[in-house]
């Protein structure tokens, strides 16, 4: 089996590789960083056949229906979401200052910034000492969460595997699954990757 993963923001390629063999030893794992190039990108690398996963922001940017699934391909998304904000009502908890605050901190600060979103987001990893991808591909991936919602295209998923945690600290399980047919919440999870991919098959 051949996965092609579109990761989260600011997580490196290699942690997401680690979570990936964890789950998927015998697989073949390829990842694209969630950047203005992703698309072309996902489309050079998956082939008929393979498994496409898309983690967090990764999952956004696969939801919003911008890259069509090639014939044969699968797809999970881990932890999406419709809109972050939570202002629109659409499954987000993050308040839109707080995305403003992150995306001067990332300006000024950038580790400091990542570390603060880790910090938010619960997810066990050390404060970075250094960028996990190029500054501007961060930036861009903050300023996609601004984009005006639409309505998301779930006929465009091709019966995908789409979990979110219940515990999720940046997304409101409850709310998201009222919206989203098909959507699996997952018990005890929160927006770390490892239980969710516990619970796709």
């Amino acid at each position: 089996m051949r996965m092609v993963w579109l990761g989260g923001w600011a997580i490196a390629p290699a942690t997401i590789h680690a979570a990936a063999l964890r789950r998927w030893p015998a697989a073949e794992h390829v990842v694209v960083t969630p950047g203005p190039a992703w698309a072309g990108e996902l489309a050079q690398l998956a082939r008929p056949g393979d498994r496409v996963v898309g983690y967090s922001l990764g999952a956004f940017l696969l939801l919003r229906g911008e890259q069509p699934l090639a014939p044969g391909e699968r797809m999970t998304l881990a932890a999406p979401f419709i809109d972050l904000r939570s202002e629109t009502l659409l499954g987000g908890r993050v308040e839109e200052v707080r995305l403003k605050y992150m995306m001067r901190r990332l300006a000024r600060r950038p580790l400091a910034a990542i570390a603060e979103f880790y910090e938010a987001a619960r997810l066990p990893l050390d404060p970075p000492s250094e960028l996990p991808y190029s500054l501007d591909d961060l930036a861009w991936g903050l300023a996609q969460l601004y984009r005006p919602p639409g309505k998301p295209r779930f006929d465009a998923l091709g019966g995908a595997t789409a979990l979110v945690g219940d515990a999720d600290p940046l997304v409101d399980a409850d709310r998201l699954a009222g919206l989203w047919p098909g959507l699996r919440v997952v018990q005890g999870a929160d927006h770390q990757l490892a239980p969710l991919l516990e619970a796709a098959s």
